[in-house]
């Protein structure tokens, strides 16, 4: 049995250890070598216990490597090429499948929360979820393909560039938003930690990054009759919605997922150079316990380890 060096979550407790190299095993799969991967508040909550996980796992779901080898009926990926990967592991045949929302399938497994990720030397994956990396982009920002395609689900809410609209959040999350619908002509945008630092009927519609409390009231004050609210971040606690405010001003609640991976990656061809202050250090696997500590100490820059 060929091993492979893993961080791994068994019993409550994390530790980099070995553990069996993943193997193909049915057709349209992908073996990668992971080279560079990111660390994202999901990661440290499953770390942390936060997230229900199976357990022994390997957690990580923001990555770029090197395709080892292919099964059968893979047509468009080859060994040695650069890739990522969409993390959202669909069913294929559910509802959402079969109208190809492959992310909003219910049954979906997430890789390094419901599956083994990519905080290991390798990992195997279908094919489809797995994208090509052009040799412009640094593997740092491969791996940051992921919170660009995240980010990029704002766009598909119904806002336009006319429209005032506010960023509620602080950190990485927040700055790559607001870099994102900048570049796209969006310019009308306000930049807060909270919903008080918003007068009421401030905007037409606010993206939420990051609640500081589990109360959208304050929120819906802010938005203008008719607003939207784009809720981005996956709070952990339940929220709580007074439905009066909601109906007496016409509010409607958006939920957003991810975004195309294929338009996040040219994205990144273009934008690259603008995005390196938000990338941090970059850590050999063997240093993991410090690369968690800087990415628990604030969220100004992306910490990633480096595999291969």
């Amino acid at each position: 049995m060929t091993e492979m060096q893993a961080l791994i979550k068994a019993k409550g407790t994390v530790s980099l250890q070995s553990a069996a190299q993943p193997q193909l095993t049915g057709l349209d799969q992908v073996l990668i070598r992971v080279h560079t991967a990111g660390l994202c508040r999901t990661d440290l909550a499953v770390m942390r216990g936060l997230l229900p996980t199976p357990e022994p796992l390997i957690p990580g779901h923001e990555f770029s490597g090197t395709v080892i080898a292919v099964s059968e009926g893979v047509k468009d990926l080859n060994p040695g090429q650069r890739v990522t990967a969409m993390p959202v592991l669909p069913c294929f045949s559910c509802y959402a499948c079969r109208a190809r929302q492959h992310e909003n399938c219910l049954q979906a497994q997430i890789l390094g929360v419901h599956c083994d990720g990519a905080f290991a030397e390798y990992l195997v994956l279908p094919a489809a979820q797995v994208y090509a990396l052009p040799d412009s982009l640094s593997w740092e920002a491969g791996a940051f393909a992921e919170p660009v395609a995240a980010a990029a689900a704002i766009l598909d809410a119904p806002i336009s560039v006319q429209m005032t609209g506010a960023i509620l959040g602080r950190g990485r999350i927040a700055e790559l938003s607001e870099r994102l619908l900048r570049s796209q002509g969006f310019d009308k945008i306000l930049r807060v930690e909270k919903a008080s630092d918003l007068e009421p009927d401030a905007c037409d519609w606010m993206i939420e990054t990051g609640l500081a409390t589990g109360d959208l009231s304050p929120l819906l004050k802010s938005l203008r009759p008719g607003g939207q609210l784009i809720v981005k971040s996956r709070h952990l606690p339940q929220l709580e919605l007074s439905p009066a405010l909601l109906i007496q001003r016409r509010i409607r609640l958006q939920g957003v997922y991810y975004g195309s991976f294929a338009w996040a990656i040219q994205w990144l061809e273009a934008h690259q150079s603008r995005l390196q202050d938000l990338w941090g250090a970059v850590l050999p696997a063997q240093q993991w316990e410090k690369a968690i500590a800087l990415a628990e100490a604030g969220e100004s820059a992306k910490i990633f380890l480096r595999w291969n």
